[in-house]
């Protein structure tokens, strides 16, 4: 008895021993273990296929020795399509677990590597994608990348539909043997991630922590948060770095004829039309100019996905290639906290600065590259330029009647010296670096025009609180709103006008469209005249400003019309109603001068980036890595799109692009005003 309960205690103790050892797996062991007999199971699989396959080729050996009858003949083919389709589940499903590394194990004899990169993908896309097809490889893949953009399927589903099209084609098919594969076809620019402490805005180190983790944390050993950082904290900020260079170089492979003839028209014109029609552009041979964007969007109602982006546009394209989405630069981008724009700009501009102090070469042509202007709303400017808001004094960052470099110069000395706030400057800005400031920055007349001023007078005549006033319409409210409805658009405006009650959610585009074309039938015989002619002058204004030729007379009569506006204004609405968005309207006409239209330089194709963006990325792990990397992408196929319609002798592919893909719906003498 002694014996038995000893034997026990000992059994018992041991067993008590193992669970410990159990619990002491470090995490690393235990992935070893999984991968093992993930690694067994994958064998497994691996050997039945090639035991069914070995079996289809038996079956089909005795079916070419030994013709059947008619009804074995079906039984037999019936029983190799069902062992096939077998056969193809489970390689799909094998296919499916690529992500896990069995070639750890180096001492078992059959190992072998499951990674996709190390597979054979001989495929040639200049050929078919099967035998006699008249479909290139190439052509397949940019074709079938642009379609699940455009109908925005998740990536998972992309893959089931990948593998679907890979089991009705023949199994000798010319396509990437899987959707990994078919991404690795796509050649994108490589992004630099930089991690920094949000405290102390220090670089963030890996570091192995006493029980043998790799964590995060700060490199400033003074830093006040000693505790590790967590990747998915919101204690550290993300940027993303791009490679604009590259981006320029397929632009110019691209467009640099369409360049070059647009920038002889440009030359000739007299009158201003664009960009380069106005006094601060300089005509240089080989020479890139910028403008440079930067905006915050957030993704979600919480705000935990929320970016900061760099973008920025080439001025010697024509304006219908610079505004596209594929010829849009993306810089950079900043996510965690709200930005500092010094330390952004600084750390961004190890990339830029050297191309803009030494050029850069191109088919053996050297060229210079500079930045020509900054464009931004007014929260986004307040920060670059490291100014008072537009609701403080000396908020508007042009006034000083006006303010030259050379006052900005002095101002910024005198409030770093000092450390005080001087005359609306807080200190030095990064980017008085590469621009003169303030001469160089851009009101932009969606924010400053469509959705500020116009917006405000627009639901300024519905809303309630005004049921006093004589500019008062909410009683006529159906009258006008079936007026607004009844309107046939052209089909060049792409949004159509929503009832006056989703007002508060409309579009700069739809703001622009009553503006531009529908407020003088709209409110015609409903609003006080001396109501609606002010209006008018403010309509005029920007009409006259928007035009695709604006001469010397007209700049002179714009600036007169704004005065005679703004007067006015204070008389009818109070003075109340004078805001910051109000006083920036008497600088555009000088602005025009300048720059050209206000329609050719504003933030429309940017923000357009911002809405697209949304759709490149799913989840919330890593976001701003996967529209970092996914922009480039959309960009690439966005561009092969439009060449392959333009290259392919296919009239099946060409029409089916031109369906789908590219618009073709906008006449080309158009008579409205094109917001950009």
């Amino acid at each position: 008895m002694f014996s038995k309960n000893f034997e026990l205690s000992n059994e018992s103790e041991t067993s008590e021993e193992e669970k410990i050892i159990k619990n002491k797996l470090t995490n690393g062991d235990k992935q070893k273990k999984y991968r093992k007999k993930r690694k067994l199971e994958l064998l497994q699989v691996y050997e039945k296929k090639n035991n069914l396959l070995k079996l289809n080729q038996n079956v089909e050996e005795k079916i070419d020795c030994t013709p059947p009858a008619n009804d074995m003949c079906s039984l037999i083919s019936s029983h190799i399509v069902k062992e096939s389709f077998e056969s193809v589940r489970l390689f799909g499903s094998f296919e499916n677990n690529v992500d896990y590394d069995v070639t750890e194990d180096t001492s078992s004899e059959s190992s072998f590597s499951l990674d996709e990169s190390e597979c054979d993908d001989n495929h040639d896309q200049n050929m078919g994608i099967y035998s006699n097809c008249k479909i290139k490889c190439s052509e397949f893949i940019y074709l079938f990348e642009a379609l699940v953009d455009k109908l925005a399927i998740p990536e998972t589903k992309r893959i089931v539909i990948y593998e679907f099209i890979q089991l009705i084609l023949p199994n000798d098919s010319n396509i990437p043997s899987s959707y990994y594969r078919l991404k690795k076809n796509l050649v994108l620019n490589e992004v630099e991630s930089i991690n920094l402490c949000k405290f102390c805005k220090s670089k963030i180190k890996l570091k192995e922590n006493t029980k043998h983790k790799t964590v995060r944390v700060c490199s400033n050993e003074l830093c006040h948060s000693k505790k590790d950082i967590n990747l998915r904290s919101q204690n550290i900020i993300k940027i993303y770095n791009s490679n604009f260079l590259n981006q320029i170089y397929t632009i110019l492979d691209n467009y640099y004829e369409n360049i070059l003839s647009y920038k002889s028209k440009m030359f000739m014109e007299k009158n201003w039309t664009d960009i380069m029609s106005g006094k601060s552009y300089v005509f240089e041979e080989n020479t890139i100019n910028l403008i440079l964007f930067t905006d915050g969007v957030t993704y979600n109602k919480s705000g935990i996905n929320s970016m900061w982006a760099i973008l920025s546009a080439i001025v010697e394209l024509p304006p219908v290639l610079r505004g596209s989405y594929e010829n849009l630069i993306f810089h950079s981008s900043w996510t965690g906290s709200q930005p500092d724009f010094n330390l952004w700009l600084s750390d961004y501009s190890k990339q830029i600065e050297e191309v803009l102090r030494l050029g850069f070469e191109w088919k053996n042509k050297k060229f210079k590259l500079k930045i020509h202007a900054f464009i931004a709303d007014s929260p986004a400017r307040s920060k670059c330029c490291n100014s008072i808001q537009f609701n403080g004094y000396f908020g508007c960052i042009k006034c000083m009647h006006p303010r030259t470099n050379n006052d900005y110069n002095l101002q910024v000395k005198k409030a770093e010296n000092e450390n005080i706030v001087f005359e609306g400057i807080k200190g030095f800005s990064y980017l008085s670096n590469w621009i003169s400031i303030p001469e160089d920055i851009l009101f932009d007349y969606m924010h400053l025009s469509l959705v500020g001023t116009f917006k405000k007078i627009f639901n300024n005549f519905f809303d309630k609180s005004n049921w006093q006033e004589k500019y008062y319409l909410n009683k006529n409210k159906l009258f006008i709103d079936k007026r607004l409805l009844s309107v046939s658009l052209p089909k060049e405006i792409k949004r159509k006008c929503r009832s006056l009650d989703e007002r508060h959610f409309y579009k700069a585009n739809e703001f622009r469209t009553i503006a531009f074309y529908l407020s003088f039938g709209l409110f015609k015989d409903i609003l006080p005249n001396e109501y609606l002619n002010n209006l008018m002058k403010y309509i005029i204004f920007l009409r006259i400003l928007c035009q695709d030729k604006i001469s010397q007379e007209d700049l002179e009569d714009s600036q007169k019309i704004i005065i005679d506006f703004i007067k006015e204004f204070e008389t009818l609405y109070g003075r109340s109603q004078m805001t910051s968005n109000l006083h920036g309207h008497l600088h555009l006409p000088r602005q025009v001068k300048d720059f050209g239209p206000l329609n050719k330089s504003s933030c429309f194709p940017f923000e357009n980036v911002f809405k697209t963006t949304r759709d490149l990325f799913h989840g919330t792990k890593n976001f701003e890595g996967q529209i970092a990397l996914n922009f480039e992408r959309r960009k690439s196929i966005k561009r092969n799109i439009k060449l392959l319609n333009n290259g392919t002798t296919n009239l099946d592919i060409k029409n089916y692009v031109r369906s789908y893909f590219v618009n073709y719906n906008e006449k080309i003498n158009s008579k409205l005003i094109k917001p950009y």
